[in-house]
């Protein structure tokens, strides 16, 4: 679905690509919540929302919306497209040997968005150049299904129609997305020699394959960029490191091994989110809550923390743990999973406006705004707590 809706984009023109940048991104942000490879655990996510927040509040993209989703493939790959959106496989996770690694190719895409790449292409390679920027994408989504053949097919096929002068303005993209990366990673408290411990991964990972990375068709690496980003990282970070322990828990996730490969840990925020993860799949609603009221003390804002929290108190006040999906919507605004949540519990209890309401949220954080603004009018016109809230996100018509 995903390589039907981005075909479409081949025949817009430079100024319609331009002008259209949300509504590219609302379709994209669809398809890849429709992927079943999409990934919805809580730890994982909560995993991301952690290193992109403070790389996103560093960039001049503070103050618009970036929607992330990761997804389940052990190919080492990321993107960022149109209207911002953000995509990483499970396999950057397991490739990396560490958060700052992750974090450095997370900085590189949200430079992509920062500096205007797609638009910038746009204006400098009009048409020939968007056929090629939608076959990149395309060609993305097509590894995404799972297909690396049928990605690596339309890639060739949009190279081939590109001329030379495209791929040198491709390459200096990268180059800026890279000196800009190492910048927002820098002002973020990241140790930027993350960057160039990371391509040295990338090409330890495709000379091992035989064959280029799927990262590495969309996002050529020359030598020149390797050494100007060994010149200018550093080692020291300022923001709380993320521990080993912690790290090899979020690449057990990745892998799909889940936690029972893993010791228990029994400090930090780790070990709250482990001993709440196993309390719970142990039916123990009791003994997790209080692991993870204890957690909370500490990690208030924590995601996982949060979505295990409202799944213990489901059942018993489920009032409460809508709020607290809400409050995880809220607290980590890339996703539309805890809405999801909610809009699936309330459903479960035919609680209609809840329903309807928390399904409006889910619909707007996953590119279906015009979905999103019928389900808050049905709920302004109800008589429900929520109505009020709803009247206030509904957007005047033109």
């Amino acid at each position: 679905m995903m390589l039907r809706c981005l075909a479409i984009f081949a025949c817009l023109s430079p100024l319609a690509w331009a002008l259209d940048q949300q509504s590219i991104g609302d379709q994209i942000t669809r398809a890849l919540y429709q992927s079943p490879e999409r990934v919805d655990d809580p730890i994982l996510l909560g995993a991301a929302s952690r290193l992109l927040r403070p790389i996103h509040q560093a960039s001049d993209w503070r103050d618009q919306p970036l929607r992330l989703v990761i997804l389940r493939n052990d190919q080492l790959n990321a993107f960022a497209a149109p209207g911002g959106v953000m995509g990483l496989h499970t396999g950057l996770f397991n490739e990396a040997e560490s958060a700052d690694q992750v974090a450095s190719v997370i900085a590189h895409e949200v430079a992509h968005l920062t500096q205007r790449h797609f638009i910038r292409r746009q204006d400098s390679q009009s048409k020939v150049q968007a056929a090629y920027l939608v076959g990149t994408l395309a060609a993305l989504a097509a590894g995404f299904s799972g297909d690396p053949t049928l990605g690596t097919a339309a890639m060739s096929a949009t190279q081939a129609a590109a001329i030379d002068q495209t791929l040198a303005f491709s390459r200096e993209h990268e180059r800026e997305a890279d000196r800009v990366g190492l910048q927002l990673m820098s002002d973020a408290g990241y140790a930027t020699d993350g960057m160039a411990a990371m391509f040295d991964r990338m090409q330890a990972a495709q000379q091992l394959a035989g064959q280029p990375l799927p990262y590495l068709s969309t996002h050529p690496l020359s030598t020149d960029r390797i050494a100007d980003t060994r010149a200018r990282a550093r080692t020291d970070r300022d923001n709380i490191a993320v521990s080993d322990q912690e790290f090899r828990l979020w690449q057990a996730v990745g892998t799909g091994a889940g936690l029972n490969t893993l010791p228990l840990a029994d400090i930090g925020r780790i070990g709250y989110q482990m001993q709440a993860w196993t309390w719970l799949q142990q039916d123990k609603t009791a003994e997790a809550l209080d692991v993870i009221e204890q957690g909370q003390l500490s990690f208030p804002r924590d995601y996982a923390l949060l979505i295990f929290k409202a799944q213990a108190l489901a059942a018993t006040k489920p009032e409460a743990a809508l709020d607290l999906y809400a409050q995880a919507g809220e607290l980590h605004p890339y996703f539309a999973q805890p809405y999801l949540d909610a809009e699936s519990l309330a459903r479960s209890l035919g609680w209609t406006a809840e329903f309807y309401y928390y399904g409006a949220w889910a619909a707007e954080r996953s590119g279906q705004p015009a979905k999103a603004q019928r389900q808050w009018q049905r709920v302004s016109e109800m008589d429900s707590a929520l109505a009020i809230k709803a009247r206030g996100y509904l957007k005047p018509e033109n």
